[in-house]
């Protein structure tokens, strides 16, 4: 836990110190009360924050929307990727690209001889170094297998439902990365 409080200072210092363009930084409004990353944001007139509500809205349909609609919540935010594309749908882009996100995670899955599930996550920046590694359960224990197939469950069914949100207010999702396991959205290579 206190790795990601480090990179988190160190993202946050970075961008508070180099950002020198006009820049949208959207932050769960729950960051509020953590004042250790405002500071350098703050001291940066180039950087406005934009809050928004990332509480898991599930249920019917139209009420669900018009909640999303109105910022109360999203479909449950596993990853930083459904907040964004929650974000470009409110912020009303009509087409929206993914690009990098092929969560092809269920190979990357196994159990040790502790009986400890591991999850191998690589990101573009560190496919060479990354390792198999426990999926923590809110920084308290580590996650056993069926949480973790659990987990990747809600995130591809909210794709799902993202998706049939966009097309309830006529924005295009289209997923642009080779090998994606998301199936939710239409593929479409970038030119």
């Amino acid at each position: 836990m206190q790795e990601y409080v480090e990179m988190s200072d160190q993202l946050f210092s970075k961008l508070g110190g180099t950002v020198s363009w006009p820049m949208y930084l959207f932050i769960p409004f729950e960051a509020r009360k953590y004042s250790r990353w405002q500071e350098p944001i703050e001291q940066n007139e180039n950087i406005t924050v934009v809050y928004f509500n990332n509480t898991p809205i599930e249920g019917l349909k139209r009420l669900s929307y018009l909640f999303i609609d109105h910022g109360v919540g999203m479909p449950r935010p596993h990853n930083i990727i459904i907040p964004a594309l929650i974000i470009a749908i409110q912020i009303r882009y009509k087409e929206v690209y993914l690009a990098g996100v092929d969560h092809s995670w269920l190979g990357e899955i196994s159990v040790n001889d502790n009986n400890e599930a591991l999850v191998c996550q690589k990101h573009f920046y560190d496919t060479e170094t990354a390792t198999s590694k426990p999926m923590n359960y809110q920084g308290v224990r580590h996650r056993k297998l069926y949480e973790i197939l659990h987990k990747f469950y809600l995130t591809f069914k909210a794709y799902l439902d993202i998706e049939e949100y966009a097309n309830a207010r006529d924005v295009k999702i289209f997923n642009s990365t080779e090998n994606s396991f998301i199936d939710a959205f239409e593929r479409k290579k970038i030119n």
